[in-house]
């Protein structure tokens, strides 16, 4: 599949407001575009530890401040597991925010958006949502499976979405639908209690 090699600007001035909103505040979790406190927080994003099953570097795609590959690595400890962390996030202040915070990964953290981005190097393991319009997204599926995640890794592909009102889940994308579309069974999947979360992984 060719994609085209720039977005549109709607698609980046929505992204450049985004990291505004998130700046306005002082809280690391609404830096990190969360409101629902530090409890939900760790059910709702803690989980995607459940496909992590051995030590290996860790890109988060849209990390922002940089809070959540903090708290990962150490949730990972806890559970016996080593995280390496890395970040991705197109927001420049952002990004260097996180850099400020964890001066010690400085060096691991990226200004970029994954669509176009060219990645360094490979990692074992790449969370991320497929940040793009409908039409793009098997080409984003395709160049991370490629290019970002290295042989024998694993894809985490996360949605974020609104609390249910009258049975719908707002602003779900469902990726397990998208992976059956390409003949793709995922290795696994957990979902968030209370609902808002959702992983599924795949080995690459």
């Amino acid at each position: 599949m060719v994609k085209p090699l720039r977005l549109s600007e709607e698609y980046y001035e929505k992204l450049r407001v985004l990291e505004g909103a998130y700046l306005r505040h002082r809280d690391p979790l609404r830096q990190s575009g969360y409101g629902g406190g530090p409890i939900n927080w760790q059910k709702k994003r803690g989980i995607v530890l459940d496909a992590i099953e051995e030590d290996g570097t860790f890109l988060d795609v849209g990390c922002a401040n940089g809070y959540l590959l903090e708290c990962l690595v150490q949730w990972g400890n806890e559970r016996g597991v080593r995280l390496i962390p890395f970040g991705l996030d197109i927001g420049e202040r952002l990004v260097n925010l996180a850099k400020q915070r964890l001066p010690q990964w400085s060096e691991h953290f990226f200004v970029g958006n994954i669509w176009d981005w060219n990645c360094p190097r490979q990692f074992h393991y790449v969370s991320t949502s497929l940040c793009v319009p409908d039409t793009y997204k098997e080409a984003l599926f395709e160049k991370l499976v490629s290019q970002v995640v290295e042989p024998g890794g694993r894809l985490i592909l996360r949605c974020y979405y609104n609390q249910p009102k009258a049975g719908l889940r707002l602003d779900y994308f469902d990726n397990r639908a998208f992976l059956a579309a390409m003949g793709i069974t995922p290795v696994g999947n957990v979902e968030s209690d209370p609902s808002g979360a959702e992983y599924v992984w795949i080995d690459c």
